[in-house]
């Protein structure tokens, strides 16, 4: 349960893992992410932040951009929830 900020990429066709140039807004962990149809963004949600702290922040990651904090945020704050992509 460490909080991290740090960002790494893993490649299925080397089944390597590589560091990200970009890092996310703030220290977290126990989010839940998912990646839009096309695979271009990813949304992560919730999450804890220091002093053990649930969010309700949205953030989008895409690869020219990196990782962006949404001024509007979920309802409720959550930790340890599941994203699903909806078809």
């Amino acid at each position: 349960n460490k909080m991290l900020s740090s960002c790494e990429r893993y490649n299925l066709n080397d089944n390597k893992w590589s560091f990200c140039k970009y890092s996310l807004p703030y220290a977290l962990y126990d989010a839940s992410v998912v990646v839009s149809n096309d695979e271009s963004f990813a949304i992560i949600t919730g999450g804890t932040r220091k002093k053990r702290k649930w969010t309700n922040a949205i953030i989008i990651f895409d690869e020219e951009n990196g990782f962006k904090l949404l001024k509007d945020k979920m309802l409720r704050q959550r930790s340890d929830h599941v994203s699903i992509r909806v078809l």
